[in-house]
């Protein structure tokens, strides 16, 4: 059970991750869609499994790399959104 919830997050994490990687117009990226992953994010390492294998250690570190770099990505997208109007 704990493996199919890692298994969805990774998914996850990756789909968004080759969103977020490949060229799209500014407007594409949703403010909110980054918001509610950086929370999906949070709660996973609040409420993450203490296994030790290499796919936990893997998740949980692209987890601690997003939980810093989403926030500074949000507020830079905030800035231009507002700063273009």
């Amino acid at each position: 059970m704990i493996l199919n919830k890692e298994i969805a997050l990774l998914s996850t994490v990756i789909s968004i991750n080759y969103y977020l990687l490949t060229p799209h117009p500014m407007d594409d990226i949703s403010i909110t869609q980054l918001a509610t992953l950086w929370f999906v994010v949070l709660i996973f390492i609040q409420t993450g499994s203490g296994g030790g294998s290499a796919v936990n250690m893997a998740i949980e570190s692209v987890s601690i790399l997003l939980m810093y770099i989403l926030p500074l990505t949000l507020f830079i997208l905030i800035v231009l959104r507002l700063t273009d109007n």
